[in-house]
C-alpha cells in the first residue's frame, strides 16, 4: 500500500494590518497599478537573496528600480495575466527548500509567491497586499539550478 501524500503547509504569520478585517475579492488589486514595499525585505547579508547593498551592488540602480519604475505604468492584470509567462504566482511549496527554510524564519505565513522578471536570470519575489507588492528577495540566479529561489526547469533540454 502506498504511503499517504500530506501536503506541507509552512506555519509563519502574515505582516500586520491595521483595521477590521473585511472580506474581499483576493483579485482586487488586478486592476491597479504597483505601488512598491521594501519595509519586508530580507535584509540579511548572510541570505543568498537578500535586498542589501552586498548582494544588489550596481544591479539595483541598473536594473531593478528601471525596471519597477516601468512596472508602475502598468496595471497588475498586464503584468500577472498579460505577462504571466515571464510574471507569475508560485505555490511556496515549489520553492528551494533553503527559501522555504528562510520564510519559516521570517514568520511568513504565505502560500505563494510572486516573481516579477527583471532581466534574463534576474527576478524580483514578493507577495501582494492590499495592492501593495512586498519585495521580499532579489535573485541574480534563476535559472535551472539549486540555488535560485524557485528552479526553472527548461523544457525540451
Amino acid at each position: 500500500m502506498a504511503a499517504s501524500k500530506k501536503k506541507k503547509v509552512v506555519k509563519c504569520k502574515q505582516p500586520p494590518q491595521t483595521g477590521v478585517a473585511v472580506e474581499k475579492d483576493p483579485n482586487r488589486f488586478f486592476g491597479s497599478s504597483p505601488s512598491w514595499k521594501f519595509s519586508g525585505a530580507d535584509m540579511d547579508p548572510g541570505c543568498s537573496w537578500s535586498i542589501c547593498k552586498q548582494h544588489l551592488q550596481n544591479a539595483f540602480w541598473d536594473e531593478v528600480l528601471t525596471r519597477l519604475r516601468a512596472f508602475e505604468s502598468m496595471s497588475y492584470e498586464e503584468i500577472f495575466v498579460q505577462g504571466k509567462k515571464h510574471h507569475h504566482e508560485i505555490d511556496v511549496l515549489q520553492l528551494n527548500k533553503v527559501a522555504i527554510k528562510r520564510l519559516e524564519e521570517l514568520q511568513l505565513e504565505l502560500e505563494a509567491l510572486r516573481s516579477l522578471k527583471i532581466s534574463a536570470t534576474h527576478r524580483i519575489y514578493g507577495y501582494i497586499v492590499d495592492q501593495t507588492f512586498y519585495i521580499l528577495w532579489y535573485d541574480d540566479n534563476h535559472g535551472d539550478n539549486s540555488t535560485c529561489v524557485c528552479r526553472s526547469r527548461k523544457k525540451h533540454t
